[in-house]
């Protein structure tokens, strides 16, 4: 596995040194941001994502981008081929947990940087705005690391301080990322015609998405609304920390300090309890306003220690990546969550056709059986046990575990070689 894994590697490294550099197009995003007017830092890249700008500057730095790239086939091929390997002998779940440590492991820089950072962003010395601040991180992620710090008025605030040249080192990685997916694009394109996802495209929005989350008035910014479109909604029970944006800057993020924990740490039943408020919360967000917290991962939903003064139980924060959805697709999300419910399946594929998810030529002979083999299922509730143990009795598998594993199996290559489905 390893040596096909090399292999491989080798073969697609030696396309994509070929390849000329060429930035991302950006023809619409989905991504919310505010400002849209390219400034440059203290290295001259952009602080926006402008795939012109971009290319001036990476172009003067060819050989930094193929070190990079050269780096980035180094750490990666062991990486992909350990993951592989726990996959088959250990699972999947056990592979999540590998990657949960992973994710928690990120090396966090001084705070003697930090401070600095504060101070040069700030423009003064860090008590002439802060009365204290941590010793140390409370958190550490890849893009920044967070302190608790108290303002002059006395307010508890929670101070996220970017690491530094973090720009540089994303706009590298994301230019040299795109070589690789024109190359596999055309992989794709070649082998599997049938699939249509643009990975390019998808690449694209991935690097402005990335780019913005660099953004910290853009982040505090989408924080805010989101706060006030909560409340205007008279969503209960979760709340959104303010933001201090006479405290922040691109670099420096000040908000309210939250007190919790990770929902993720708390016991089953009271997952359970918690769920429909941060259900009610989601829908709203994707169904009803059309701004939506896109990173909604466990580190990102808290329990508050204690309950807030109208009763909120929960908080959500890390507003870096929001993204906005136009009415006319907010109501083929209704539409397709109706037909859904009722597996109307025919009406189904009408909907993913609007929504760009199958062709208008696609099959409806083939894709509407796997459609009900696959959502009924899990129409039926009841969470991931209840899902395999419907899906088992769809294939048989509590009588014949082989004939069943073969029948899923099959139907899964047939969506996989014939069923043209893409991801917007």
């Amino acid at each position: 596995m390893a040596s096909a894994a090399a292999i491989a590697t080798a073969a697609v490294n030696s396309a994509v040194s070929m390849k000329d550099l060429t930035p991302s197009e950006l023809d619409k995003s989905y991504i919310s941001y505010s400002d849209k007017e390219a400034t440059f830092d203290e290295d001259g890249l952009p602080t926006v994502y402008d795939k012109d700008l971009i290319a001036v500057y990476w172009k003067r730095e060819k050989n930094a981008l193929n070190a990079r790239w050269a780096e980035f086939v180094k750490l990666s091929v062991p990486f992909l081929t350990r993951l592989t390997t726990l996959f088959i002998t250990e699972g999947a779940s056990n592979m999540g947990k590998h990657l949960a440590i992973l994710q928690d492991s990120v090396v966090p820089f001084e705070t003697s940087v930090a401070i600095s950072q504060i101070e040069s962003e700030l423009g003064g010395p860090l008590n002439t705005f802060f009365t204290s601040i941590s010793s140390s991180p409370v958190a550490s992620a890849s893009l920044a690391q967070v302190y608790k710090a108290t303002t002059l008025s006395g307010l508890s605030v929670a101070v996220k301080v970017q690491r530094p040249s973090v720009l540089s080192q994303v706009s590298k990685d994301l230019y040299v990322l795109r070589r690789a997916a024109e190359v596999y694009q055309g992989l794709i394109d070649r082998f599997a015609p049938q699939q249509r996802t643009d990975y390019v495209a998808l690449l694209n929005e991935f690097a402005v998405g990335f780019y913005t989350e660099l953004d910290f008035l853009n982040e505090g910014r989408n924080q805010e609304r989101m706060r006030t479109l909560l409340l205007e909604r008279g969503v209960r029970g979760i709340t959104v920390p303010r933001f201090y944006e006479d405290l922040s800057t691109r670099r420096i993020l000040v908000s309210d300090w939250v007190d919790g924990v990770k929902l993720s740490t708390c016991p089953t039943e009271e997952v359970k309890a918690l769920t429909p408020i941060a259900q009610e919360a989601f829908l709203v967000q994707l169904l009803e306003v059309g701004l939506f917290h896109a990173d909604p991962h466990p580190g990102n939903i808290l329990k508050l220690n204690t309950p807030g003064p109208n009763g909120e139980k929960l908080a959500l924060i890390d507003f870096g990546l929001v993204a906005e959805i136009k009415p006319k697709d907010r109501d083929l999300f209704v539409q397709a969550i109706i037909h859904l419910a009722n597996r109307d399946y025919a009406q189904l594929v009408d909907d993913f056709i609007n929504l760009k998810i199958l062709p208008e030529d696609c099959d409806r002979v083939k894709v509407i059986p796997l459609m009900d083999k696959a959502l009924s299922p899990y129409i039926k509730g009841g969470g991931a046990k209840t899902y395999e143990q419907e899906l088992r009795k769809t294939y048989g598998m509590d009588d014949s575990m082989v004939g069943g594993f073969q029948a899923m199996t099959q139907d899964a290559l047939t969506v996989l070689n014939d069923v043209p489905f893409s991801i917007p």
